[in-house]
This record gives structure tokens, C-alpha cells and sequence, in this order.
């Protein structure tokens, strides 16, 4: 589970703090970074949730929040204990943003001539040290001398062994702004906002040692009120992600995030997850909002219920957060009759671990 958990936690702390760290490297052919176009499926029938396998599946389901956010090193699936990991971090909302943040110097670069209204032909540049490529296309208000982002720009940019920072991406990302309040280029001023609709094509970050891939479709709203607060929506009708072995699907899924100036945070989450982890398909669904502070140890959540059941029967868990912010509580319905046979008394950091 570790590998493809490997795709980490679901945060954003500012739009302008753009963390593209590891996670990337030498991928190949500008397919998944294996050299492959195809995109692997996990099996989709219902598995059924027993005492034996529920911590298991709890664990999977927890760490969905990782599949939508971007890839990491093996760091905690929690939103607090994210804030301070240096390196070795790479998530998909800071990726989104450090790429049309990359434009307005792409822009001055291209010699298409165009003002505004303008359909952007593909225009390939060099990557750092001239390690692969990456080409620009698409339809946007204002592209040249500079990028003026714009409802409605739609941008498709794609790598071929593309070396970033140390890191080297393959595949292709698609864009189109659905919402801006402010200007994010420059920094969050008071009430931003920036909603963003992104495909992922076969989508590979690499490290040199581990290579993840990512394939489907995820929609990002991002907010920042006048005092600092911030709030992220992440969504999408079918998102896929593989790598050392494991496939995660997650289907009509849609995670929030709201973190205070303060430290507090409160988080939901639902949809289905097909995974070879657990071998079959459950859903899954937030029934009281999970919160939490980066004050207690960890930063875990101090209240909060997650319900998890399965299509093949009635089978299902109920995750309850403890108020210590150490242990979570896994209760099971085996057999469906909406009582609760057994209780696992497990902590965070036990799940984090499977």
C-alpha cells in the first residue's frame, strides 16, 4: 500500500507556495515513464468488509486523499503533519498552478506575434539543461507579450522527458481556468479564488527511483479569504493512478479541505475506490466532517466519521476519530443488518503504516 500511498495528502496552503520538490526523474518516451501508453485497471467488484480486512480497507480508503493530491515519499495521509516536509514532496494543486504561473516567461519567449484572443500553436521548448522538452498549445484571451490568465483559457501542455528541477515528467496536462478572482501570478491578494478543470494523459513523475503515473480528470477550486484562511475542493468523475505494482480508480469522488490561519482544519471525502490493494471496490463517504489542529501530536483528527460499504453486500465500517488525536476507531458490520458486531481500536499512525 505504501507505493501508490505514496500519492500524498490532500492540502494546499497557499497558492504561491509551490513545493515541486522529488517525485519526478528520468522517464521515458513520453508515455508513463515506463515507455507504456496503457492505462492499467484495478478490479472493480465490491469487496466485502470483514474484521480481518477492514483496517485494510480503512487505510485504502484514507488514502484516496493521496491519489487526488500528487505523489510523496511515504509521508503521513493528514493534512497537518504536511506542513513542514522538507523535500521528497510533490502535489498535483501546486503542480497546476507553478505551470501557468510558468507561462507569461514561456510567453515572452514565443515569436507567434499574437496579442490577444489567441490560439496558441504548439510551441515546444527546452527543459532545464536541456533535458527533454515541453510544448505549450492552446486558446486563451492574452498570451503575448505576457500571459494574462482569463475564465475560459484553456491550455494544454505536454512533456517529453522533461527534466523540471531535478525531476522529469512525461505525458500531458490540460487546463481550462473555470474561475479567477485576483491575480494569482503575483501572489494571493485578499479573496482570491482560482478554479481550475485539469486531464491527466498518462501523466508520470519519476525520482530516478520509483516512477508514478496518473490518468483521468481532476477539478481544483482554491481560496484564500483576506486574513489567510484558505479552502480547497478537489473533484473528478474517474481518476486512475499505478505504480511499483499497485492501481488505485477513484470514480465520482470530491475531497475538501478548509485550513484556518490558526492551525485548524476540517476535512471531507467521498467516492469509490477500485484498488489491487484490497483487490475489489468500495465506497465511501464522510458522515460527520473530520477535524483536527496541527497543535496535537501528529496534527491528526480530534472528531469526525467516515463510513465505508461495499457493493456486493451491505457489509461497511465506520471510521470515528478520538478526541486525543491518536486513535480512530473501526467499527464493523459484516453482515449487514446495521449493527455493529466488533470494534478495532487502532491509531492513526497504525493505518498510516499498512
Amino acid at each position: 500500500m505504501k507505493s501508490v500511498k505514496c500519492i500524498t495528502a490532500i492540502l494546499f496552503f497557499a497558492i504561491t507556495t509551490l513545493l515541486l520538490a522529488a517525485c519526478g526523474g528520468g522517464g521515458g518516451g513520453g508515455g508513463g515513464g515506463d515507455g507504456s501508453t496503457a492505462v492499467p485497471t484495478a478490479p472493480a467488484a465490491g469487496v466485502s468488509i470483514t474484521v480481518d480486512n477492514a483496517e485494510l480497507v480503512s487505510a485504502e480508503v484514507l488514502g484516496t486523499v493521496d491519489v487526488v493530491e500528487g505523489f510523496t515519499s511515504g509521508v503521513d495521509f493528514l493534512p497537518a503533519v504536511q506542513v513542514d516536509v522538507a523535500g521528497s514532496d510533490f502535489n498535483y494543486p501546486d503542480f497546476f498552478v507553478q505551470q501557468l504561473q510558468r507561462l507569461p516567461a514561456l510567453a515572452s519567449q514565443a515569436n507567434n506575434g499574437s496579442v490577444s484572443g489567441v490560439i496558441i500553436p504548439p510551441d515546444t521548448q527546452a527543459c532545464d539543461a536541456n533535458q527533454g522538452t515541453i510544448t505549450i498549445s492552446g486558446e486563451v484571451d492574452v498570451y503575448f507579450p505576457d500571459y494574462i490568465p482569463a475564465v475560459g483559457d484553456q491550455i494544454t501542455i505536454k512533456f517529453i522527458d522533461c527534466e523540471l528541477e531535478g525531476i522529469v515528467f512525461n505525458g500531458t496536462l490540460s487546463m481550462t481556468i473555470t474561475e479567477l478572482v485576483g491575480d494569482f501570478l503575483s501572489g494571493p491578494p485578499p479573496d482570491t479564488t482560482l478554479g481550475v478543470d485539469v486531464v491527466l494523459t498518462v501523466f508520470s513523475v519519476d525520482d530516478g527511483s520509483q516512477v508514478f503515473s496518473a490518468d483521468g480528470d481532476i477539478s481544483m477550486q482554491l481560496k484564500e479569504n483576506e486574513i489567510g484562511d484558505e479552502n480547497i475542493v478537489l473533484s473528478g468523475n474517474s481518476l486512475t493512478a499505478w505504480g511499483a505494482g499497485e492501481v488505485e480508480t477513484l470514480t465520482k469522488y470530491q475531497y475538501g479541505l478548509t485550513w484556518e490561519l490558526d492551525g485548524d482544519y476540517s476535512i471531507d471525502l467521498e467516492g469509490t475506490l477500485a484498488s489491487t490493494v484490497i483487490d475489489g471496490s468500495v465506497s465511501f463517504k464522510s458522515m460527520e466532517t473530520f477535524t483536527g489542529n496541527d497543535f496535537l501530536a501528529d496534527g491528526n483528527p480530534i472528531a469526525g466519521i467516515l463510513q465505508i460499504w461495499t457493493s456486493i453486500d451491505a457489509s461497511q465500517a465506520r471510521l470515528t476519530a478520538q478526541d486525543d488525536g491518536m486513535e480512530v476507531w473501526i467499527e464493523v458490520d459484516a453482515d449487514g443488518d446495521d449493527i455493529y458486531e466488533d470494534t478495532i481500536m487502532t491509531t492513526w499512525t497504525d493505518l498510516e503504516s499498512l
